[in-house]
């Protein structure tokens, strides 16, 4: 049976079959060491009981630790690795074997695994399955957290229960599920996390920040170096597999290479004249440095690798270097920050007696040293050629069966990775930012425009990420707008209102003369939601051309949820957004559902009103009553108000008040005119005294706010780009 421990003076048992954890946890301990030694203080620490097959650093520690996992592939080059794990898969069997029996008598009262990769070390699904196996098929309560997609997460609540024969409880394990996906979560937060879960926070928060002051230091020194040589930031193409062709192109892997001053190749499409690769890092997955190179020179490579060399001369080609990927750069360990340091030096100076003389595991390799196998190369593009669409459709396919079934992942059949699914996606109510392949919310959080490959497919719903400081949890959220002196009431007595926000003046000002009511009215203030729609083509606001990431940001600095509708103009806009607003109530309460959740709180929220940002156009405000005022409660607050005593001084001293700016995103030049001296810049700074003085040379002159569709804006908030 698991668990063990008695008296609470015995040391914590931890087994950890994750190689990366095992090596944090193993530092971290070390740590703990050294800081008891320091201080005198007598404490039991906990203790590394048992790993996994592929646990090997630090080897003077690891090698005395009872192995509890097995492969069930063999190595013997990339692309043979890649068909044993397609077909393992397709099996549904796991790739490792787990000894239950032997890791029960471990007794542990911590696992440390992860649950997002099926391929690069034995999951959860795989634990839980081999505990099961081992306590005679009875089912036990193992309801482990799964972290977020972009953090380490560990829970208090992750304990978890063993029965023995006769249902009796006997010992309680905690499975703690170690997901980082970022740099900073794999050198920093992961640390603050293995803290909690060890018992030794503050030896975990103590490196944690010792990291953190550390990839600081190398991101500036990166920068100097940079600015030292005045070149532009090199191209740098990091290699995680090579037959088929894996390149690091996300997470940490990605975020070594923008941190130490080089730019990430996307694809080796040999787009852009073909030479758009300066530096060749070969760091893959799960091999030393030697089996790298004998990898490359018996030429087990992709055609990619002589189209890639064939673009240039001799005296041109990117150097190529490899290195030992396992242990510094495809592992989320803190030897990240030593990759990161020599991959500074390999890219600003790579002369320079700091690379000459370092210990760092790499070699610079000759790509002429690559066997070459023609035949091979043009077979395996046929047979990519031949195989991409059917591989698309069955992706496709297991994504749709998966989203029916309410599965939080699939397996990818090309490459045997997790891949999650835009069911549970949609459940965490954030785009994490990563470029997930199935993300709900058209990218709406991936900051480099050239990996934002979605678009907004039905109605999705984004929860802000952040309050601000002081503010509370259960606060309606958009103080930025209240009334100077409101305070934050019980979100249980606030109204929900459902604001249509199209991301500019008009929306800006209606959502602040809408508090300004409520204070009036001496009622708490509204728990708002903002509605956009989005055109599904463009992935931006119809007419109002704002982009569906500057949406998402305007939320976020409102700190309010956001129902993003992906419908364009036209019959099936009315459907779309009633459609939303009958679902939106239930994903308000889904945000509030947790141990303290008020009491009170009505946990499926009706909807109180619907706001509109109309100024004078009646035919529109007839539509909206139309088509709403049946269901809804229907309101107008900047309706008929005076632009020049009213709305005008009220944009300024919002855009005073909040640090906001306000842009032209759409002009009509067909009404606007486009002499020299009336012209008006996409991107420019709305200034209605600028429309005014137009208006005084024209004979056609166009309303100060753009009401009648001359223009629109977008407003922008400080941080916003």
């Amino acid at each position: 049976m698991l668990g063990s421990r008695g008296a609470s003076s015995s040391a914590l048992r931890v087994v950890s079959l994750l190689p990366s954890v095992t090596e944090n946890t193993c530092a971290l301990l070390a740590s703990c060491r050294s800081r008891r030694a320091a201080s005198g203080a007598m404490e039991v620490l906990p203790e590394l009981v048992g790993r996994s097959h592929e646990c090997d650093f630090p080897p003077d520690v690891v090698q005395q630790l009872p192995v509890l996992t097995a492969p069930r592939t063999a190595f013997t080059s990339s692309a043979e690795v890649h068909s044993q794990v397609r077909e393992a898969l397709a099996s549904a069997s796991s790739l490792y074997h787990l000894d239950a029996a032997k890791l029960a008598a471990l007794r542990p009262d911590v696992i440390l695994t992860q649950s997002s990769c099926r391929v690069c070390s034995i999951d959860l699904a795989s634990v839980e399955a081999a505990l099961q196996a081992e306590e005679g098929g009875e089912q036990t309560e193992l309801n482990a957290l799964v972290a977020a997609p972009s953090s380490t997460e560990v829970s208090d609540a992750a304990d978890t229960c063993a029965f023995a024969a006769d249902g009796s409880k006997t010992a309680l394990t905690q499975i703690v599920t170690v997901n980082p996906t970022s740099l900073m979560d794999a050198v920093v937060t992961q640390f603050q996390q293995l803290g909690r879960a060890l018992g030794v926070p503050e030896d975990g928060d103590a490196m944690a920040q010792e990291h953190l002051e550390t990839l600081q230091q190398l991101t500036k020194q990166a920068e100097l170096l940079l600015a030292k040589t005045g070149e532009e930031k090199p191209r740098v193409a990091l290699i995680e597999w090579l037959d088929p062709l894996f390149l690091g192109t996300s997470g940490w892997m990605r975020e070594i290479v923008e941190a130490a001053g080089g730019q990430v190749v996307e694809s080796m499409d040999g787009q852009a004249g073909g030479k758009e690769v300066d530096v060749v890092v070969v760091a893959l997955c799960g091999l030393t440095l030697d089996k790298t190179e004998v990898e490359l020179q018996e030429g087990r490579v992709g055609s990619w690798w002589p189209e890639l060399f064939a673009r240039y001369s001799d005296d041109e080609a990117p150097p190529v270097y490899i290195v030992d990927g396992t242990s510094m750069f495809t592992r989320p360990t803190k030897r990240l920050l030593t990759a990161l340091e020599w991959l500074v030096h390999v890219l600003h100076e790579p002369k320079s007696e700091w690379v000459k003389r370092s210990t760092f595991p790499f070699k610079k390799f000759e790509p002429s040293a690559t066997a070459t196998t023609p035949s091979t190369a043009t077979n395996a593009s046929a047979a990519n050629g031949e195989a991409k669409s059917p591989e698309l459709l069955e992706i496709e396919e297991l994504h749709r069966v998966a989203c029916d079934h309410h599965q939080a992942m699939y397996t990818d059949p090309a490459t045997g990775y997790s891949v999650m699914t835009a069911y549970i996606l949609k459940e965490r109510q954030v785009c994490c930012g990563n470029g997930c392949r199935h993300c709900p919310y058209g990218h709406a959080n991936v900051k480099d425009p050239s990996r934002r490959k979605n678009t907004l497919a039905g109605t999705a719903f984004l929860q802000p990420w952040r309050r601000s400081s002081g503010a509370r949890k259960d606060a309606p959220g958009g103080q930025l707008l209240w009334p100077e002196g409101v305070q934050a009431a019980d979100a249980s007595a606030s109204e929900l209102v459902v604001m249509f926000w199209s991301g500019g003046k008009d929306s800006f000002l209606a959502l602040s003369f809408l508090y300004e009511s409520y204070t009036a009215q001496q009622m708490s203030m509204p728990r708002v939601v903002l509605l956009t729609t989005i055109d599904p083509d463009t992935n931006a606001v119809p007419i109002q051309n704002i982009e569906v990431q500057t949406i998402v940001a305007q939320a976020e600095a409102l700190e309010l949820p956001l129902c993003l509708v992906a419908v364009g103009l036209g019959d099936a806009y009315t459907s779309a957004v009633q459609s939303a607003l009958r679902d939106l109530p239930e994903q308000m309460a889904r945000i509030r559902k947790s141990k303290k959740t008020p009491k009170n709180l009505d946990p499926t929220p009706a909807i109180a009103a619907l706001a509109f940002g109309d100024l004078h156009l009646q035919d529109i405000r007839n539509w909206r009553e139309q088509t709403f005022a049946k269901q809804f409660t229907l309101r107008f607050p900047v309706w008929q108000k005076d632009y020049r005593t009213e709305l005008l001084p009220a944009l300024s001293r919002l855009c005073v008040k909040t640090g906001a700016k306000i842009y032209f995103s759409n002009i009509d030049t067909d009404r606007v005119g486009s002499s020299s001296e009336a012209a008006w810049q996409l991107g420019q700074e709305y200034d209605w005294k600028q429309v005014e003085a137009r208006n005084e040379h024209s004979d056609q002159p166009v309303d100060l706010m753009g009401e009648n569709g001359e223009f629109h804006t977008c407003v922008k908030f400080p941080g916003m780009s």
